[in-house]
């Protein structure tokens, strides 16, 4: 992943349509690339204009996030506040728990559930549940700790 503005989540190249509103810059901006990681700012000379930056492709970025994993180019963040990093889907097991394995999943990350069939919301229903989040898994665990009947189904989302 190159920390650049050409393939930054955050970038876009302006339209055929941009020319056709009156900017101050006296260019044309069809085919320019602007980033949007911030709120547009009001233009100073064209206080009816709201515009955002006007970067270069090659420009490097610490603070953008690359567009085909959304990974943060910042050190340290792992991932954009309010995108998901990954989602899947399982069954649990005939048990009191069940461990979900994903790749994505770190020891920070926050796993939101949701039941996908009526023995998945029966269970959680009647029983409640809690997961534990650790390294590359979590695990799903009954609230009362009885066994599900293993044909409970559950969405999630990783952020």
């Amino acid at each position: 992943m190159t920390a650049q503005c050409s393939n930054c989540f955050f970038s876009f190249v302006a339209p055929l349509s941009a020319d056709q509103i009156a900017n101050n810059r006296g260019a044309a901006l069809q085919g320019s690339r602007f980033c949007n990681r911030q709120a547009p700012s009001a233009d100073a000379a064209n206080p009816n204009g709201w515009l955002w930056p006007l970067v270069a492709d090659d420009w490097w970025c610490g603070e953008g996030a690359d567009s085909a994993t959304k990974a943060s180019y910042a050190s340290g963040i792992t991932g954009l506040p309010g995108l998901p990093l990954t989602s899947g889907a399982f069954m649990l097991t005939a048990a009191s728990s069940t461990a979900v394995s994903n790749s994505a999943i770190d020891a920070t990350s926050v796993v939101t559930l949701t039941p996908t069939n009526a023995a998945a919301a029966a269970l959680v229903q009647a029983h409640g549940f809690y997961i534990t989040v650790v390294d590359v898994a979590f695990t799903f665990f009954v609230g009362d700790s009885s066994s599900a009947a293993g044909t409970e189904t559950f969405s999630y989302v990783v952020s």
